[in-house]
């Protein structure tokens, strides 16, 4: 028998999902076999045909066995050609989010249960003022000792979003240590002023970081700020402190005092840190920024059930085609344009949904374009409103913008990591994931929950790699990357999830934004199922 020609999700299917497998090699025959071991037998539970797909990223032969709905242990024969054990069960998932979990427990900086045990004791604000407030705690982001306010806010918002789905006790238990961890080191983080203290991680190794009496970019504190609101939910004898700080947050970034220029590095930032110009799409009154306040203030309804805060989004929603339309990967946030901030409204004050169907018909597009099926950033789609693309030309020079845009007439278009504006970018794609799923839950729209579930497989080793992104989780998984920004370097952390990956690559960086990310998909999919 040959193994590895058939690829298949190297966890498995909940009972009514979508199921869908690739062959990349031309099979001695179209018919295929879902065999199911059982009591030592092998009993064949499914037979299909296979279909020939010609895309624009590949040739390949398809099997669909999405009827099949029996719990079990499961492998897929074509000809000589035998896939690896897979499983059809309700609980696929909770096994890989909890395993992505420990990773937030291995990232911990400054407590004995990371990875390096009690490190970076002494960060504090020193760089500006001299003054001593002990600021240690946190995570590490990636496969190094960063703590960037950004990425660790990302991961950790993700991350509430999947312990809001859990529902498993032991879940609840886990969930609810690591949300401890995160929320006392972020409550320090804030100034009395309500803005989100900066770091960008200097010095290298294990020295004090250093921390900076000036705000850290508004993207990762609206996702800061976020889980602090619903953290309420999962600890309750906490509620007080959590919401006090995520208000005062709140006013701050809402009010006159926070600035609308363009941000800035408090300093020159270390090779591989993040860039200025990711964030550059959420400064104050930006589409992005819009859509921030929204899912915030539906956050805060959640955590409150306070009706002011849905007036809040009905009032704020109010969108036009280019809004709509709008991306803001390039700035390094969770909001993904304007897309949750719709299902926050169609979910909460049941509005919007046309345009909430409007997007997700948007984002599956192209989908059936490419073999893999991974979502498709959009091309030729105008972005975002004057009054923004004005503001960055009062801003951004065009050398800032032009990895970013396209200059048209008066407007931009995005301009993609590649010419078919496939992404392969995890924190994309599982967001764009997560979001299908709950667009189809909220619109009856079982064809959105299937893309759902090709982004899910295709993370899980339906990809050109026949590998999980997922460390630790399924039977292959590329080796991770290390770019000596200090020593040890980083250990091989059950629960990482590599940044992404193509044909060529031979590593990856675990990063905390794909973790969380992966995890809020999953558990969309376990929830609805």
């Amino acid at each position: 028998m040959s193994y590895n020609h058939i690829l298949v999700n190297q966890v498995g299917f909940h009972c009514h999902s979508t199921k869908r497998f690739v062959i990349t090699k031309t099979p001695e025959t179209m018919e295929f076999t879902i065999v199911k071991t059982e009591h030592c037998k092998e009993i064949v539970k499914y037979t299909g045909m296979l279909k020939e797909e010609i895309s624009q990223t590949g040739n390949g032969y398809v099997g669909d066995f999405s009827e099949l709905t029996e719990e079990g242990d499961y492998f897929i024969k074509c000809g000589t050609f035998k896939s690896r054990f897979f499983v059809i069960y309700q609980g696929a998932y909770y096994h890989p989010i909890r395993v992505m979990l420990s990773y937030f427990t291995y990232q911990r900086c400054g407590n004995e249960l990371g990875w390096a045990g009690k490190c970076h004791c002494e960060d504090s604000l020193t760089t500006e003022t001299g003054e001593r407030i002990d600021l240690s705690g946190g995570y590490h982001q990636s496969c190094d000792l960063r703590k960037s306010p950004g990425g660790v806010s990302i991961g950790l918002y993700a991350m509430m979003r999947a312990a809001l789905n859990d529902s498993t006790d032991y879940g609840q238990v886990l969930f609810k240590a690591e949300i401890e961890h995160a929320c006392d080191y972020l409550i320090r983080l804030f100034s009395e002023e309500g803005f989100m203290r900066n770091t960008l991680s200097f010095p290298f190794g294990w020295g004090a970081r250093e921390f900076y009496d000036s705000p850290a970019p508004s993207s990762g504190q609206w996702c800061a700020t976020r889980f602090l609101a619903l953290a309420s939910l999962i600890i309750p004898e906490n509620k007080e402190i959590y919401m006090r700080t995520a208000l005062r947050s709140w006013e701050y970034l809402t009010s006159d005092r926070r600035s609308d220029e363009k941000y800035e590095h408090p300093a020159e930032t270390p090779l591989g840190m993040d860039q200025a110009s990711f964030f550059a799409l959420a400064y104050k009154g930006s589409t992005e920024d819009r859509a921030y306040q929204i899912c915030c203030a539906a956050d805060f309804y959640r955590a409150t059930k306070d009706e002011a805060w849905l007036t809040y989004v009905k009032e704020a929603i109010h969108l036009d085609p280019y809004e709509l339309t709008g991306n803001s990967l390039f700035s390094y946030s969770i909001s993904t344009g304007i897309f949750f901030a719709l299902s926050d409204a169609a979910e909460l004050c049941g509005i919007c949904k046309e345009q909430l169907r409007e997007a997700a018909e948007s984002l599956i597009l192209h989908m059936d374009d490419d073999l893999w099926r991974r979502p498709v950033m959009r091309r030729d789609r105008k972005m975002f409103d004057i009054q923004m693309v004005n503001h960055a030309r009062q801003q951004y020079t065009i050398a800032d913008i032009s990895q970013d845009f396209i200059p048209i007439d008066d407007r931009y278009l995005y301009k993609f990591y590649s010419d078919k504006g496939i992404s392969t970018n995890v924190t994309f794609s599982s967001l764009t994931g997560a979001f299908l799923e709950i667009a189809g839950n909220l619109l009856g729209e079982t064809k959105y929950r299937k893309y759902a579930q090709y982004i899910a497989d295709y993370l899980l080793g339906v990809n050109p790699m026949d590998a999980s992104h997922i460390e630790s989780i399924g039977y292959n998984q590329i080796p991770r990357a290390a770019f000596g920004q200090f020593f040890p370097s980083t250990p091989q952390i059950p629960g990482g999830v590599t940044v992404g990956f193509g044909v060529d690559s031979t590593h990856a960086e675990y990063d905390m934004p794909c973790v969380g990310s992966v995890m809020w998909l999953l558990s969309e999919i376990a929830k609805q199922r």
